[in-house]
């Protein structure tokens, strides 16, 4: 039993730092400018755009930038938004943190309330046809992917 905790535990921490070091260098190397995105509309001079990547620390070796990711994110401190600046990450998800709990928590709760009462339902009434009509939509349900309206995507990026 140790044996096997231990192993899930070496794997939940490798999985841990292959997902940090993905997330890392795929936000670094997805296309597009993160400092236009503050400039918007208006043109910034080269003066503004190098203290803008000096401030951000994006004027650093990837390397260097890793090692400072890393080192802020063993201290809890995700940086500064670049969307939201001069916000701290860790500060935006805090605020975000009990709206997120509550709907979270209600969904689950409706889920797991109406998912064991069907459980039970169809365990009772095995194979009869609305079982077998509530297995389909079940999994057809399961299957569909969550998609998130344009308006939505704007709104959230604007806070």
């Amino acid at each position: 039993m140790a044996r096997w905790l231990l192993g899930r535990t070496a794997q939940a921490g490798g999985t841990f730092v292959v997902a940090v070091v993905l997330m890392f260098f795929i936000m670094r190397l997805s296309p597009g400018d993160p400092l236009a995105r503050i400039a918007g509309d208006r043109h910034i001079s080269d003066v503004e755009y190098r203290q803008l990547q000096e401030r951000f620390g994006l004027d650093q070796p990837l390397t260097t930038q890793f090692r400072a990711f890393v080192s802020g994110l063993a201290r809890g401190d995700l940086g500064t938004s670049i969307s939201n600046a001069p916000f701290s990450v860790t500060s935006l998800i805090k605020a975000r943190i009990p709206a997120s709990l509550l709907l979270g928590g209600t969904v689950l709760l409706i889920n797991f309330t109406v998912g064991i009462l069907l459980g039970v339902w169809q365990a009772v009434h095995r194979d009869e046809r609305l079982d077998r009509w509530l297995s389909v939509v079940s999994l057809t349900a399961y299957a569909l992917p969550s998609f998130r309206s344009e308006e939505h995507t704007s709104e959230l990026q604007s806070h």
